[in-house]
């Protein structure tokens, strides 16, 4: 059971051996805990606050294996003696400072979700990780990346991340989040190396290219990484370039195309025929093109007949 504000410090003197089950805790909402010095009495293997914003975040547990902080308004961490931690999740929290996590090599799961982080540089000492959760923070760089060799899943929405080059050390990667970033390449998916991605994620983007015709991820389940037409109507409008807009940003439907290209060209590229669902096009090409390649994207999106296909010109 969670432990309570209601309940008063003599209470929880009294009680607190009977809050640990199996060397699991669970605090929730009390204020009153600040110093955390006193857990080191109890053999925990797993740690769970919520909702403690008076805490020092300094904690030294050898035998947990799971901690979870999450909604104290930490700014920083510091954990000694945590070797055997494998999870650790810190989200949503006001951290800016995660130096101290770069003990911890054998971590397998970390959530540094939900707060204000500019550098991850520490992360590059977290080899053994295999997932790796950065989404709404503040990153730009994520060169520390590329040392991550056992990653499989990464989440990195909505940051300030323009190049993914990084990305292309990492061959263990089967999920990817890059949604709502400042991304303009993603020719760096086209890697031998991270052919086995299955779910990938690109859209709110600022990619001026999809052309991915020599496409080698041949895994894909869920590619969601749609230029949808509100994403088009925000973005600068490219009178002189080439647009190619292939099967990987038609895993929604696209109802408007608000861009204006000389030309548009339609890259078909699936095991079977799909024609993709495109009622409008708001743009002046003086092109259609429409070109087909047979490749081993498994599509998951239901894309359904051809409709209508027309220049719109204003």
């Amino acid at each position: 059971m969670p432990l309570q504000n209601e309940m008063n410090s003599k209470e929880i003197s009294l009680n607190f051996h009977n809050l640990v089950n199996n060397g699991v805790l669970l605090v929730q909402k009390w204020e009153q805990l600040t110093d955390l010095s006193f857990l080191s009495q109890f053999n925990l293997i797993e740690l769970n606050i919520w909702e403690c914003k008076n805490l020092i975040p300094e904690l030294s547990l050898s035998s947990l294996t799971k901690l979870q902080i999450s909604e104290c308004q930490l700014n920083s961490i510091k954990l000694f003696n945590m070797q055997s931690l494998k999870i650790l999740v810190l989200s949503k929290n006001n951290l800016t400072n995660i130096e101290q996590l770069k003990s911890l090599n054998n971590l397998k799961y970390l959530d540094l979700s939900w707060n204000s982080i500019v550098d991850i540089a520490t992360i590059r000492f977290l080899k053994n990780l295999q997932e790796l959760y950065l989404q709404e923070n503040e990153i730009s760089d994520i060169t520390a990346l590329r040392d991550l060799k056992e990653l499989i899943i990464l989440n990195l929405h909505w940051n300030e991340i323009v190049s993914i080059h990084p990305l292309k050390e990492l061959k263990n990667l089967v999920s990817v989040d890059l949604s709502n970033n400042n991304i303009i390449d993603i020719n760096i998916l086209e890697e031998e190396n991270i052919k086995y991605i299955k779910t990938l994620k690109i859209n709110e983007n600022k990619v001026l290219n999809l052309n991915i015709i020599n496409n080698t991820i041949n895994n894909q389940e869920n590619l969601d990484s749609s230029i949808t037409d509100d994403w088009a109507d925000i973005n600068t409008i490219y009178p002189q370039c080439e647009a190619t807009l292939g099967e990987i940003c038609f895993s929604k439907t696209m109802d408007n195309i608000y861009k204006s290209y000389e030309t548009l060209r339609i890259m078909y590229q699936t095991q079977n025929l799909i024609t993709y669902r495109v009622q409008k096009i708001k743009t002046r090409c003086q092109k259609l093109l429409q070109q087909h390649t047979y490749n081993q994207i498994s599509v998951t999106s239901r894309l359904v007949n051809l409709l209508q296909l027309f220049s719109d010109k204003q």
